[in-house]
């Protein structure tokens, strides 16, 4: 289980430096969505965030949106609140001016670092209890010896 939430909080982590550089390459190069997606790629190709690369194979037969959702939803280490955050980000990108996209993109950033605070209290919570069953571990077995 910790190894789970530590995979969460790595997954949260590197979504929210994937929407930062969206957010850039948006207001900087002014780029496709596709485009980016596979900048992004090329420059993280040991990504943690699967569904990013299958999203980019998608976009070879859909279009953008489409191949967004099937990425998601296909993705099970996402968590359902964090899919329909990335549900309605998918639909939302690539479909306004840039200022609006801006706008989205630091929405969904501030709503994903919610849920990664959230995962890092649990893995922080769930550290502390093996170190607590460790510890109690070995007074049972000195008690006994005893």
């Amino acid at each position: 289980m910790s190894a789970e939430l530590s995979r969460r909080v790595e997954e949260l982590s590197e979504l929210i430096n994937f929407m930062y550089f969206y957010k850039t390459h948006i207001q900087y190069f002014q780029s496709s969505v596709i485009r980016i997606l596979r900048q992004y790629l090329k420059e993280q190709p040991d990504t943690a965030l699967k569904f990013i690369v299958k999203c980019s194979e998608y976009c070879n037969n859909y279009d953008f949106p489409d191949a967004w959702a099937r990425s998601v939803r296909e993705n099970r280490l996402i968590s359902v609140k964090v899919s329909e955050i990335l549900l309605d980000f998918g639909n939302r990108i690539g479909t306004s001016d840039t200022e609006t996209q801006l706008r989205y993109t630091e929405y969904y950033i501030a709503e994903i670092r919610k849920h990664m605070i959230i995962a890092e209290e649990k893995e922080r919570d769930n550290k502390k209890l093996y170190i607590i069953l460790g510890i109690s571990a070995g007074l049972l077995s000195a008690i006994m010896i005893i």
